[in-house]
Order: structure tokens, then C-alpha cells, then sequence
């Protein structure tokens, strides 16, 4: 391959346009970050093109590799997503992230979607389908302190406040959290996989926005609730979530009612850890805990009356 010598000042673009008749190594030189370009172009410009496009598709798969973190937090669902990493990614790809079609909800810096399961194990003992939730466009609250998305940390406190529901309350609860399943990353795009709950949140269900047949579904499912039974178990999901962490945006779009009569607390984008919660702020804390609690009991109070009126 010959190159063309090049003025200082521009040598690593006139780099890559030399590169310009061979489109595969054109693109795969632009994929690589400005950086380290110079160090690879160096590399292979020696090379014939077949041994160059190697050398650059092998990078490439290392790269991914170093720069991709998954866990798989569910027993039943790990063998089969930690055999099937790529094709994982690629029905991200294909079916979630780019699917305009596929819209399960969306706040201000994230969109929930539905991962289709049938496809990795259409015989095993699966959901047939989960909710996928991915940032789209980052602020300060969806920052850590270093600057990076911290959605794991989501996740965790998810998995966190399951264990202290399972071990508190035990698996007949009716106020929980969605079940998170995995955690993944490749670059900069971050996600995670979480039951996808069958109903709708509160807001839609108190202006009564929902079908005719989702209605009648949510009102046979909450027809005989106790609901004082019901507003205390309120209060013990909150007092030991707030031993983890405070939830931070409470409100009836952030909570949901199943089809089997049950109260899910979603969306922990802004939860803040208690252990984070100094003493100055100790006072500020505990109202905001009791403010939770009377904030999600009157959500629930109007969604149960809405279905009656």
C-alpha cells in the first residue's frame, strides 16, 4: 500500500484518507477513538490489505471486549445469557435500542423497551419477555461524581431492596420491586433487564387512561383489597427500602398496579444510598421517608377509587 506524505499539522486525517480506496479499512480506522489511531495506522500501513482488515477486526473484538460489563443477577436466566453474549447484544441492538415500534415507556433521560426471551430458550423455564431500561440522554442526575452514567448502581439497590423484602416480608408480598435480571454495558450505552410488570402505573390508572379491558382486569385484581392491610404493607416495604436507600421521586407515574393485584415501585434513577446521608442531613432524611410512605398510600388510595368510580 503506498501513502502520500502529508503537512504535520494534518497528519492524522490525511492518515486515514489514504485509506480512502479501501472502504472496510477507512471504517474501521474512523472507529477508533483520535488517539490511538496514529499508533494502529503505523501498524498497518506496511501490511497488505487482507492482513491489515485482520489486524484491525482483531482489535476491534478486544476492544469490545474490555470495554463490555454484564451481570447476570437471576439463577434461571444466567446460563442462558452467558452463553449467548453476542446475540444478547445484538437483539439489544436490533430489537430494543434502535425498534421505534417497541415502547414500553420513557422518562427525560430514559427509555424502557421489551426483550423478546423466546428466541435464547423458548423451552426453558423464562419470562417470555423483560423490560429493558436505557439512558438516552445524560444530566446531573443521572451522573456519578466522576462523570459517568452510574445505571448499575440502580440495579444494585434494586437487587439490595428485594432481598430485604424477600427476608421481611416473604414472596406473597403485594408491594415490590420490578425483579432485576442483568446488567449490561458495551461502551457508552448502558442498560438493564427487570420484570416486566403486566398493568400500568398509577397516573394512568387514576385519570383513567387505559383500556376498557385493562380496567376491568385491575378492578376484579384490587375488588377485595383490605385496604388498611394494604397501606400497612405500604409502610413495611418503605421502612426497609429506607434502611437501603430513599427512592427520591416518589409519584404515581413511578408506581404500578399489576393484573394480580399488586404495587410495584419503579424507577430508581434518583435514589440516594442511606449510607450516603450525613448527620446534617439526618433530619431532612426522615421527613422525606415519611413523605414517601403518605405519598404512595394516597397514590394507591385514588387509583383504588378510580376503579370503582
Amino acid at each position: 500500500m503506498g501513502r502520500s506524505a502529508a503537512p504535520k499539522e494534518s497528519l492524522a486525517q490525511a492518515d486515514i484518507d489514504d485509506f480512502a480506496d479501501n472502504p472496510t479499512l477507512y471504517r474501521l480506522l474512523r472507529m477508533l477513538p483520535t488517539e490511538l489511531r496514529r499508533e494502529h495506522i503505523n501498524r498497518i500501513e506496511h501490511l497488505e490489505d487482507e492482513e491489515a482488515e485482520g489486524y484491525l477486526y482483531a482489535l476491534h473484538e478486544r476492544r469490545d471486549a474490555a470495554l463490555r460489563e454484564s451481570q447476570v443477577s437471576d439463577d434461571t436466566l444466567r446460563p442462558y445469557f452467558e452463553s449467548n453474549q453476542e446475540r444478547l447484544w445484538q437483539a439489544l441492538e436490533n430489537e430494543v435500542f434502535t425498534s421505534e415500534e417497541n415502547h414500553l415507556g420513557a422518562g427525560t433521560t430514559a427509555r424502557i423497551k421489551r426483550l423478546d426471551l423466546t428466541s435464547f430458550a423458548p423451552d426453558a423455564a423464562l419470562p417470555e419477555s423483560l423490560a429493558v431500561k436505557y439512558l438516552v440522554t445524560p444530566n446531573s442526575k443521572t451522573l456519578s461524581a466522576s462523570g459517568e452514567h452510574d445505571m448499575v448502581a440502580e440495579v444494585e439497590q434494586m437487587q439490595a431492596i428485594e432481598r430485604a423484602e424477600l427476608a421481611a416480608i416473604g414472596v406473597n408480598a403485594r408491594v415490590r420491586v420490578p425483579h432485576p435480571y442483568f446488567y449490561y454495558q458495551k461502551g457508552k450505552t448502558q442498560c438493564y433487564g427487570m420484570e416486566r410488570i403486566d398493568g400500568v402505573n398509577l397516573d394512568q390508572g387514576i385519570s383513567g387512561s387505559v383500556s376498557p379491558t385493562m380496567r376491568e382486569e385491575l378492578a376484579r385484581a384490587f375488588a377485595d383489597v383490605d385496604r388498611e392491610a394494604l397501606f400497612e404493607e405500604i409502610d413495611m416495604f418503605f421502612d426497609t427500602m429506607h434502611g437501603i436507600c430513599i427512592h427520591g421521586d416518589i409519584k404515581p407515574r413511578n408506581l404500578m398496579a399489576s393484573r394480580d393485584g399488586k404495587i410495584y415501585v419503579i424507577d430508581f434513577g434518583q435514589a440516594v444510598l442511606a449510607t450516603a446521608v450525613d448527620e446534617k442531613s439526618q433530619a431532612a432524611f426522615e421527613e422525606l421517608k415519611e413523605a414517601e410512605k403518605s405519598s404512595t398510600r394516597d397514590a394507591v388510595r385514588f387509583f383504588l377509587d378510580a376503579l370503582k368510580g
